[in-house]
């Protein structure tokens, strides 16, 4: 099966960062302090974003039980007020190669996701920049923060001892990859997560 799928997605409630409203406060409890304070509240309108996009995929059975199966797909995004859609990657895709037959089956899954905005909380949007911020006595640009390209490779196995019983081995993580946050450079990590490698031995029955 050779397929290329074309999308589009038109968002008319993407959340937008408010300035802050001097005339709508709450006071609470500084608990450091026991006192009450008076507290601005930011608020959240809504606008316009529009995300569209390509995917190819590609199964084939090779013979004898083997075959693989492919995708990749490519995705463009435009938000209204300028800034980057938050979680949305421009490329992403899976190779996985297979084996089955009537009692067992075995996959190996290779994954990829590209780099990908996690967060831009700046007041403003500018042409260049996500706002300002002083840093160190230093006026800079407020990059949004991302979150780094990563691949992963997965692992399962299944074997139906009979038409109740099945045993199963998973492995997730092999490449025991580690995704970073960082602002302005991936050299500069704010920072990195690690899942480690892990694996699942499980034993289903069906009555």
């Amino acid at each position: 099966m050779a397929q290329v799928s074309f999308y589009a997605s038109n968002i008319k409630g993407y959340p937008k960062t408010g300035a802050i409203k001097q005339d709508v406060t709450v006071d609470l409890v500084d608990t450091t302090t026991d006192t009450v304070k008076t507290y601005n509240i930011n608020t959240s309108s809504q606008q316009k974003a529009r995300i569209h996009g390509v995917e190819l995929q590609l199964e084939q059975p090779i013979g004898a039980g083997f075959g693989f199966q492919s995708n990749v797909s490519y995705a463009y995004t435009k938000v209204d007020d300028g800034r980057p859609m938050t979680g949305a990657s421009k490329w992403a895709g899976n190779l996985g190669g297979y084996y089955e037959n009537d009692a067992f089956s075995a996959r190996l899954v290779y994954n990829y996701r590209g780099e990908y905005v996690s967060s831009t909380t700046a007041p403003l949007a500018t042409a260049n920049s996500q706002g300002l911020s002083v840093i160190n006595g230093i006026t800079m640009p407020v990059a949004p923060t991302m979150a780094a390209a990563v691949s992963n490779l997965a692992f399962s196995l299944n074997y139906d001892l009979n038409k109740s019983l099945q045993l199963s081995f998973n492995a997730t993580n092999l490449l025991n990859p580690t995704r970073a946050s960082y602002r302005y450079s991936e050299e500069e990590q704010q920072k990195l997560d690690v899942s480690g490698r892990q694996y699942y031995v499980e034993a289903r029955y069906k009555f």
